[in-house]
């Protein structure tokens, strides 16, 4: 059986266009590729993602993995069917077709490979018969470590973002750099029932409900279809599937390669006898596992207070999850950790509803749940004499997470699992400290606006001026720079995907920090985004940092020796000066190609000076002054003012003066 020839093109498109989504296919093919590449070399290094931006549309994935050669850049990424990891376990790919998915986007893409010293970047294009090609752009030696890097233009940067925003987060911390940082993952705050299933904590932006498995990294949401036959035949883990999907809990379990069949496309489990096996495996380490690894947690601290506290931040992620866990009652070898415990001090709480002037209420007992355990703050060490009611306001004004303030006259104190004291986990605040940090609190007062902040929501271009409060309860990263700032290539760039604001010239972040601790500083992160980008910069950056240095320090000369010998400048013959013109053109060309990435390493430059920075070129009076004196002093008679005019008989002797020099 053969494919005829002149259908080649249609087969190509059928392959191709295999996707749902291509924005999330193309991600997942070339990450997952990427990926592949670093196990197979063995190294720990994370992969690279760039994603795209408005200033570069363009989606950059970088592996330091085995490399790959010429020939094997035209076999694997040119050929359909063409695979190097059919026979293993230890990669994803298998089927031949990812490598191509760059087809869905766009009609070309650009592999840069380096194997061994030898550095190949080849172009892979459809042709106007809708057939593919490929064209080998240039060969190298170099010392840059084995690895790929493929460029793929992207059509729609808004949708390609939000893709990378749900598929990397999936993938283990360590693993992958995007834009230069960790992504967010489902593993954040997860409780781990084995070291292979986890549930992810609630509010986690990365985390969606459902049971989902995970396989090289990637995640797979498991359809009812597989869930209800993994628990076939078993009431108990029928009732555990039933308490995950009305706890709405985000249940992620990592399988090996290969324990579950997927769609060629990759894009969706298959509905197999295998795959139900591997779904029902993970089901079956949750209904033996969660109870037993809540209590090995438990037991696992020294004290009931440290167990006490690491339940608070447990029990809201395995809340109606199964019987035995939700209505157990947990303890510390032996000793009950029970709901509710009762402590014999003042407390404070207040109610925000009424924004405009909260609402203190004062307790001289207090109750506090297990699970506001980790909201609450003992202030120690209080005088007799000492007043807490107006510090406490303002106080609980400006730490929202605060959500219950108790007063101690004691250092140490409390009763079993809600014992507070040195290096027990309760947050505690000397007296002396509480009052000072109140005192920096503007005191509230009903006639006194609260300070608006202009913000931009994250997707969107509407400007909106938000009170603190309002900014806390906000969803996503939030990042605030002084105003200069939020608009320059490097502050947009650290602003992707995250809510911004623009902070006046009366507004700081530290107190806005103080106010919503959430809050990233965007000084701090241009800072580290600038290092990344000028530790990590490639052969294409470094041109363009260079060529950038040329015009910077040369083009008004430049300038002006073109306008003092312009009748003569097709007669030039002379090396020198042909040399220093045609340097300058090649160099602002691509200035020119490049103005938006070349602001950007500008600023990183800026902040963070290149290890290895090259240095200055001479400048051009010097090199005049060295090869070309007499052009070196004409050009000098143009600063004057008038400027000097040379006479055809001066031009000629300048012209003849320039081509008889050899540097």
């Amino acid at each position: 059986m053969s494919i005829d020839p002149s259908g080649m093109a249609h087969v190509m498109s059928v392959l191709t266009n295999l996707y749902a989504d291509a924005p999330l296919a193309v991600l997942r093919e070339y990450a997952t590729n990427a990926r592949d590449s670093h196990v197979a070399a063995g190294t720990d290094r994370p992969i690279e993602v760039d994603l795209p931006s408005e200033l570069n549309p363009t989606l950059v994935i970088r592996d330091f993995g085995v490399g790959l050669s010429e020939a094997e850049i035209i076999d694997v990424y040119a050929r359909y069917g063409a695979s190097t990891k059919r026979d293993t376990n230890d990669q994803v790919g298998a089927f031949g077709l990812g490598c191509k998915s760059a087809f869905t986007l766009g009609q070309q893409f650009v592999v840069t490979a380096v194997k061994d010293g030898q550095r190949t970047v080849a172009l892979f294009a459809v042709g106007g018969d809708g057939a593919g090609g490929v064209s080998v752009l240039g060969r190298a030696r170099t010392d840059e470590p084995n690895g790929v890097l493929v460029s793929i233009g992207v059509p729609d940067v808004a949708q390609m973002r939000r893709a990378a925003t749900g598929f990397f987060g999936t993938w283990e911390p360590g693993t992958v750099l995007v834009d230069g940082r960790e992504p967010a993952t489902v593993y954040a705050g997860a409780f781990g029932v084995t070291d292979r299933v986890c549930l992810a904590a609630p509010g986690n932006p990365a985390a969606e409900a459902g049971v989902h498995v995970v396989m090289g990294g990637v995640g797979y949401r498991v359809s009812e279809t597989v869930l209800s036959g993994a628990a076939r035949d078993d009431p108990s883990l029928t009732r555990l599937v039933a308490s995950l999907r009305a706890a709405g809990a985000r249940l992620y379990g990592r399988v090996a390669i290969g324990a579950v069949d997927i769609t060629p496309s990759r894009e969706a489990l298959r509905d197999t006898d295998t795959t139900i096996h591997a779904v029902r495996r993970v089901l079956v380490e949750v209904r033996d596992g969660i109870a037993a690894a809540v209590q090995a947690e438990l037991d696992s601290h020294p004290d009931i207070a440290r167990a006490g506290y690491s339940l608070a931040t447990i029990r809201p992620r395995i809340a109606g999850l199964h019987d035995t866990v939700g209505r157990r009652g947990f303890t510390w070898r032996g000793q009950e950790i029970s709901g509710t415990q009762v402590l014999p001090l003042p407390s404070y709480t207040l109610d925000r509803s009424r924004q405009s002037r909260p609402t203190l209420t004062v307790k001289e007992s207090t109750q506090v749940a297990l699970e506001a355990l980790t909201g609450a703050l003992i202030v120690t060490g209080v005088p007799r004499s000492g007043s807490v009611l107006r510090a406490a306001r303002r106080y609980l004004i400006e730490h929202r997470e605060v959500t219950c303030l108790l007063v101690s006259g004691t250092d140490s104190g409390g009763t079993g699992w809600l014992s507070f004291g040195p290096g027990l986990p309760v947050r505690t605040i000397a007296y002396r400290e509480f009052k000072n940090q109140a005192a920096l609190v503007a005191a509230p007062s009903a006639g006194r606006s609260p300070t608006r902040y202009q913000t931009t929501p994250v997707d969107t271009y509407r400007q909106v001026n938000l009170t603190a409060d309002e900014i806390a309860d906000l969803t996503g990263e939030i990042i605030a720079f002084p105003g200069h700032l939020a608009s320059t290539p490097l502050g947009r760039l650290v602003a992707r995907d995250r809510t911004v604001i623009a902070l006046t010239s009366q507004q700081t972040c530290a107190a806005l920090i103080r106010r919503v601790p959430a809050v990233l500083d965007g000084e701090t992160a241009m800072q580290e985004r600038a290092r990344h980008l000028m530790t990590a910069l490639t052969d294409t950056d470094r041109a363009l940092l260079d060529a950038q240095q040329i015009v910077g320090s040369r083009e008004r000369a430049i300038t002006r020796i073109r306008e003092l010998l312009h009748p003569v400048l097709d007669r030039i013959t002379g090396q020198t000066l042909r040399d220093l013109l045609s340097g300058f053109d090649q160099a602002k060309r691509l200035v020119t190609a490049s103005p938006g990435r070349i602001a950007l390493l500008g600023q990183a430059e800026q902040l963070h000076p290149r290890p290895s920075r090259p240095d200055a070129p001479p400048p051009v009076e010097e090199l005049l002054d060295r090869h070309l004196p007499l052009l070196g002093m004409a050009l000098r008679s143009r600063t004057h003012y008038p400027p000097v005019t040379l006479t055809d008989a001066e031009t000629a002797a300048l012209l003849d003066h320039i081509n008889t020099e050899t540097a």
